[in-house]
């Protein structure tokens, strides 16, 4: 089942948080427990804050709806992160998270939504998951710490 996060979810989306942040490149900007239940609850008042159940929350998704910066009338959904536990990947999970990120962006204006893949968690699969859900390349991100 998907659903809009609750304040009652944030311990499990704090736990899940760190195990997206891990599993990136932004390990050395550190994960500051405070700041990531700010912007959660921010997400979840002034954005899109979903989550997975199955025997629990397994999954989260989260993102902003914006002008597009080279075409402001047209809104626009950024997905900040899209995650599903590694026992529950295979699930179906995912996709639905997905269709209901889409669904909600759709609900807030948006008329397009960017996601993002994590080369080395599933990179191939999760590519071929945009795919086949009507998604097309458009940039490659690469993070420097400095």
């Amino acid at each position: 089942m998907i659903r809009p996060a609750t304040p009652e979810d944030m311990p499990e989306l704090l736990r899940m948080g760190r195990a997206f942040f891990a599993a990136t490149a932004f390990g050395e900007i550190g994960f500051e427990e405070d700041e990531a239940r700010a912007t959660l609850t921010l997400l979840a008042e002034r954005g899109i804050l979903l989550v997975a159940e199955q025997n629990g929350l397994c999954g989260m998704a989260g993102a902003l709806v914006f002008p597009f910066y080279f075409n402001l009338s047209h809104l626009t959904a950024q997905e900040l992160f899209w995650w599903v536990d590694p026992r529950a990947r295979q699930s179906g999970q995912g996709a639905e998270l997905l269709a209901a990120l889409e669904a909600a962006a759709r609900a807030r204006g948006a008329k397009s939504l960017t996601m993002i893949a994590l080369d080395e968690i599933d990179g191939p699969r999760v590519a071929e998951l945009y795919r086949r859900n009507g998604y097309a390349p458009s940039e490659r991100n690469f993070i420097k710490v400095f």
